[in-house]
């Protein structure tokens, strides 16, 4: 009786060879549970270090972080730039308006203009002055009136040979004769410093004086011409135990802060001869 046929050695070999890799991936999976957690263990100070050296984020966000500054500072330099420019153009503009006031100003009779620039302001309100890059070789003295397209400044009390200083109306000293409102009522404007409106000293019994009236000079006391924009009334009080009303200005040139003015000089008599 003939047996079957027995089992090729090919095939043997191909069981042997599955069984031995069957039991080999058990091993390394049980050998890598094992020593997994060891091993990472102690490469936990190595992997911290490369993922902080070598992630590629960390240095695209922190180029992203520099680069946006950057910009940020340029667009503050441009921002500051543009800023000063602007703030020049509006000097230059003031400038130019103050300028043109001036060009349009209408002048007494008998007398003539000097542009002069203030050089120089007094740091104190105990000494109300301003000084011009104008002196006598321009033609100033002392005692002739400064004006700004706005008004009366006041007059000169000092003069060298290319600078002058001016006594500003509002000056404690300084005293105008003026006429007040459409009544034309005679004062005297009493300068009271700059921080205050002036005083109208002098005033008649009764006199009719309403808040905005006009002041402007007399042409008395043979310094300033008449007709001159002084200020205008400001505060006015009345009281029935008094005669004369209480009454203070506000100077229309000294409101702003003045860069040029002009100096009035007056023409030299014709000899009739």
């Amino acid at each position: 009786m003939s047996t079957g046929p027995l089992l090729s050695p090919r095939r043997s070999y191909r069981g042997i060879t599955v069984v031995i890799v069957l039991i080999g991936v058990l091993l390394g999976w049980g050998f890598r549970q094992s020593l997994t957690p060891f091993v990472l263990d102690k490469a936990e100070p190595l992997i911290t270090w490369s993922n902080g050296a070598f992630e590629p984020g960390r240095f695209w966000f922190e180029w992203q972080k520099e680069s946006r500054d950057a910009t940020v500072q340029k667009l503050e330099a441009q921002n500051l730039r543009l800023y000063n420019q602007l703030a020049a153009v509006g000097r230059i503009a003031e400038e130019n308006q103050e300028l043109r006031s001036l060009l349009k100003l209408t002048l007494p009779k008998a007398y003539e203009k000097v542009t002069a620039e203030i050089i120089l302001r007094s740091p104190h309100q105990w000494n109300e002055t301003l000084t011009l890059n104008k002196g006598f070789e321009s033609g100033l003295a002392v005692n002739q009136v400064v004006v700004s397209g706005k008004g009366v400044v006041g007059k000169l009390i000092e003069v060298t040979a290319k600078t002058a200083r001016v006594q500003l109306i509002s000056h404690p000293e300084s005293l105008v004769s003026c006429l007040i409102g459409k009544n034309q009522t005679p004062g005297v404007l009493s300068g009271r410093f700059r921080q205050k409106p002036a005083h109208l000293r002098y005033l008649q019994n009764f006199a009719s004086l309403h808040s905005k009236d006009p002041v402007v000079t007399s042409g008395l006391g043979g310094i300033y011409p008449a007709g001159l924009i002084l200020g205008t009334v400001l505060n006015l009080k009345k009281k029935a135990a008094m005669p004369a009303p209480e009454a203070t200005v506000e100077l229309s040139a000294l409101k702003d802060t003045l860069r040029f003015v002009v100096v009035l000089i007056p023409q030299a008599s014709e000899d009739p001869s």
